[in-house]
């Protein structure tokens, strides 16, 4: 919310008063909690983020008024959400307009339709796959060594629907051992309940190991997948950055097989192709709108 009021107050050229009571405007409005993580309200934040920080800048824009020290007022947003009281305005402004993370860093694109933290887990059996081809059924056990954290945002531990599934190291795991794959189509209430999928995933298991622990900690250390087999075959993987992250970019042909599986299911063949070309040279596209009447 923080971020899209900043964004929008940019867009609309508001001045500093006008932001700052923006931005007291969202505080007010600023929020998510992860015990929706596994439903639909979980991607509803984002949506939700956006609209409020639209409202927030449309508002300070019409004169609407809030506290203009709403971020670091004695009962302001930085005093109320950081843990610890972590706030500090002066380290969080260093460099602000000067340096980009999206332009340093770059852009992560996640390469399967569920949460980021199973993604380490997912490369790492899929290279065990590839490498090993082990079949589902000669599997004893598959252990997950992660952060701690990682098990307190993939929550759900036996789902029984997709959006549950996609919260569940459990299910990434045995899915991807039994179709050999993690798209869109794994990832439906049907295969959920499938009860194949439902027997493996009982075998998965997570380790933690205390110098991961912590959320600031869980990109500092790899994630390992150990498959053990029935008959005490041992295969192990870790993987420290997980595909589609900066370091470790989808390819163009991955990205492209991404983008027409996921507008497959909403627009025409014809449609995708003609978007794609239009997507691959935006640069030199003359009008937005031809793309946005393309797409929808």
């Amino acid at each position: 919310t923080m971020g899209a009021t900043a964004a929008c107050c940019k867009i609309l050229k508001l001045d500093v008063t006008q932001t700052r009571v923006a931005l007291g405007i969202a505080a007010s409005e600023a929020s998510g909690l992860r015990q929706n993580f596994g439903t639909m309200t979980k991607p509803l934040h984002a949506g939700l983020a956006a609209r409020n920080g639209l409202m927030a800048a449309l508002l300070a824009e019409k004169g609407f008024t809030a506290d203009g020290t709403a971020l670091e007022g004695a009962f302001g947003f930085g005093k109320v959400f950081p843990a610890g009281g972590g706030y500090n305005p002066a380290e969080m402004s260093k460099g602000l307009g000067q340096t980009f993370v999206i332009g340093e860093q770059g852009v992560s694109i996640k390469p399967y339709p569920c949460c980021a933290e199973a993604h380490r887990c997912l490369d790492a059996m899929f290279y065990l796959i590839k490498e090993h081809n082990p079949r589902a059924d000669d599997v004893g056990s598959v252990e997950c060594r992660t952060s701690d954290m990682v098990s307190q945002i993939m929550i759900h531990h036996r789902p029984k629907t997709a959006e549950e599934a996609k919260f569940s190291m459990e299910y990434c795991m045995a899915v991807a051992m039994l179709d050999r794959r993690a798209g869109l189509e794994q990832f439906t209430t049907e295969r959920v309940l499938d009860s194949k999928v439902q027997e493996l995933l009982t075998r998965i298991h997570y380790l933690h190991l205390p110098e991961a622990s912590g959320y600031l900690n869980m990109e500092r250390y790899p994630e390992q997948v150990t498959i053990k087999l029935h008959d005490g075959t041992k295969y192990s993987h870790e993987v420290f950055e997980s595909k589609g992250r900066p370091g470790n970019r989808l390819s163009k042909t991955e990205l492209v097989s991404k983008y027409r599986e996921c507008a497959s299911g909403v627009i025409s063949r014809e449609r995708i192709d003609r978007s794609l070309d239009m997507l691959q040279g935006l640069e030199k596209l003359g009008d937005i709108r031809e793309l946005m009447d393309t797409l929808c």
